[in-house]
């Protein structure tokens, strides 16, 4: 069964993007048209190859979330520090498919 959705002009940050149910979430948001940008920790061909697949509106960007500054580092530029005149957020879904333990741990 096919959904109708439009998430056009929106923008979609997905962790775990590169396989399984992390790829198919970057699949999804990439056919309803919206941007995505997504991580991932080792599997960069994996990744690559997806962003090729979904278009040009789709980038994957390496980032081990094992690590909280690099959790940090990846979320900061769509949060709210980076939105200080409180105008639209710019991102418009984050997606935590991947599990980030502030020890520096996975929680899995």
């Amino acid at each position: 069964m096919s959904i109708p959705l439009s998430l056009s002009g929106k923008v979609a940050l997905i962790s775990g993007g590169s396989r399984g149910i992390g790829a198919a979430t970057v699949r999804m948001f990439a056919a309803a048209d919206a941007k995505v940008a997504f991580s991932y920790r080792s599997a960069r061909s994996q990744a690559e190859a997806l962003a090729k697949v979904c278009g040009s509106n789709v980038s994957p960007i390496a980032s081990d979330l094992n690590n909280p500054e690099a959790a940090r580092t990846l979320v900061a530029p769509w949060g709210a520090s980076a939105n200080p005149k409180k105008l639209p957020p710019r991102c418009s879904s984050c997606v935590l498919n991947t599990p980030v333990s502030s020890r520096g741990k996975s929680s899995t």
